[in-house]
């Protein structure tokens, strides 16, 4: 079924796209995620070691390591699916309505959202207003960290912030992807 969908050309053309999209969306994140499973792979050899030679303290420091750097890329995923999610949306709100700072100011508050916003606006032709705008905000390359991360960190244990960043819904564009 898998094999025969992509026969044809309009679909695989598609479907390539909206991976090239998605990757490009979320490069950070990738990024992320590919580092951290390079990283549980090393503590998992370091505890499989530890566990062939009895060494108690071993397993339990590398086993912990081991659990805490594998459930990273999970979450890295799922923050880089949430940001596509946001590219479609922003996408098909600056197609509909052109470059509105109301629309891209809920899309600001991260590193990860100002990404997916800007790729949206470069596709439609507005990378050079939504760029004055993210620097009339006063962000820089470096500002990675979420906006509320200093000023309101109980933010990060709220169900808003769980379902924006990691389990936002699938966005079904209006008008267009490529």
């Amino acid at each position: 079924m898998f094999v025969f969908a992509f026969q044809n050309k309009e679909y695989k053309s598609s479907f390539l796209r909206k991976m090239e999209i998605y990757i490009e969306v979320g490069r950070l994140l990738h990024c992320i995620a590919v580092f951290t499973v390079i990283v549980s792979i090393f503590f998992f050899r370091l505890f499989l070691n530890s566990y062939l030679n009895g060494n108690p303290i071993g397993i339990g420091i590398y086993g912990y390591l081991f659990l805490h750097a594998a459930t990273i890329p999970i979450f890295a995923e799922l923050d880089a699916y949430s940001r596509f999610q946001n590219y479609k949306l922003v996408k098909d709100l600056i197609f509909r309505y052109g470059f509105r700072v109301r629309f891209i100011k809920t899309f600001s508050y991260t590193k990860c959202q100002r990404e997916a916003a800007l790729y949206a606006a470069r596709d439609l032709g507005y990378k050079s207003q939504i760029l004055e705008y993210f620097r009339a905000c006063g962000y820089k390359w470096y500002h990675l960290l979420p906006d509320f991360i200093w000023s309101h960190p109980e933010y990060l244990l709220t169900k808003s912030f769980w379902s924006t960043t990691f389990f936002a819904k699938t966005y079904h564009p209006k008008y267009y992807i490529n």
